[in-house]
């Protein structure tokens, strides 16, 4: 039963994805102390592997703040922020890795772009924002004020453990239902989706509209380059 369960669990985190029927109640002493090894040795093949962990919401906003500031940019109210979802399959487990990138943003006062590459993943070395990019955007890309990016960022930092808690799937579905996106639209195109959905929450729908067109986000995306032509 272990041995199975290892290498079921083995294929699954290399997608970022559940792949145990058992909860976390469920699993036995000995189980869990090989689960905990499993664990330890994936975080050096993890999908942040050498990236920078900020451990406090406040940490990854102080980090924004400082970036813009370094660039002239005293004020991030001024600012809308570049975010999307990005994937990467994992062929040989023929499932996906999910994350949500923070690529940038534009001054609305002058209208100078910057790059942040910052993202919020779930994965066995925490749940919250990390530095780098390792997935490729996919789907609309989406727009955001400062207050927004904050919401995210707070969101992003789940309680409890990787594998008995949440896994990537779940750090992005909850990500964007804090920011008022449905995140079905992405996760009906991201392997494993459903089965973290299952395992680990939220199975509901979200409230948000099922268009991205009728996304607050896309349509600030779509006035862009009216409100920079105006400014």
């Amino acid at each position: 039963m272990l041995r199975s369960l290892l290498i079921t669990m083995m294929l699954g985190v290399m997608a970022c994805q559940p792949s145990v029927a058992e909860g976390p109640s469920d699993v036995g002493e000995g189980d869990e102390a090989a689960l905990r090894g499993l664990e330890d040795l994936l975080k050096d093949f993890s999908a942040t592997s050498g990236s920078h962990f900020f451990a406090r919401p406040a940490d990854a906003i102080a980090s924004v703040r400082a970036t813009l500031a370094s660039i002239g940019i005293a004020d991030p109210e001024g600012v809308v922020f570049y975010v999307s979802v990005g994937k990467v399959p994992i062929t040989v487990a023929g499932w996906d890795h999910s994350e949500l990138l923070i690529t940038g943003g534009v001054s609305l006062d002058d209208g100078r772009e910057f790059v942040l590459d910052l993202r919020a993943v779930g994965d066995p070395n925490g749940a919250g924002i990390f530095t780098g990019r390792l997935s490729v955007p996919f789907g609309p890309r989406l727009c955001m004020p400062w207050y927004m990016v904050e919401d995210l960022v707070r969101a992003s930092y789940l309680s409890g453990r990787y594998l008995r808690q949440f896994v990537c799937h779940n750090e992005v579905s909850r990500v964007l239902r804090a920011v008022g996106v449905d995140p079905h639209y992405y996760g009906k195109d991201i392997r494993g989706w459903d089965l973290a959905m299952t395992m680990f929450g939220p199975l509901l729908r979200s409230n948000a509209p099922n268009d991205p067109e009728d996304w607050d986000q896309v349509q600030l995306c779509k006035a862009l380059p009216g409100l920079l032509a105006g400014r």
